[in-house]
């Protein structure tokens, strides 16, 4: 819902915020209060468009990473565990 006057729309939130302070909803000086407003939103609303840069993961330098060897130490402890026992066999 929009108030008229003087040719140009007040909102009823900023008419019943200005009769709260006293103030005419007519008055020239409201209406610049809310297109200063509305300008502000806009500007916000461009500020969170921006995009942020995706940072690259795994190589540094040109330079892939090096995948490490996943279990070789605990088969290397197996096997001689394996071979202990079975000396202790014989």
């Amino acid at each position: 819902m929009v108030l008229k006057g003087k040719g140009k729309g007040v909102s009823v939130s900023l008419h019943r915020r200005l009769e709260g302070k006293g103030m005419d909803w007519r008055n020239e000086k409201v209406m610049k209060l809310e297109e200063e407003e509305e300008e502000e939103e806009e500007k916000k609303k461009k500020k969170k468009k921006k995009k942020k840069k995706k940072k690259k993961k795994g190589k540094k330098n040109g330079k892939k990473k090096k995948k490490k060897k996943k279990g070789k130490k605990k088969k290397k402890k197996k096997k001689e565990e394996e071979e202990e026992k079975k000396k202790r066999k014989k």
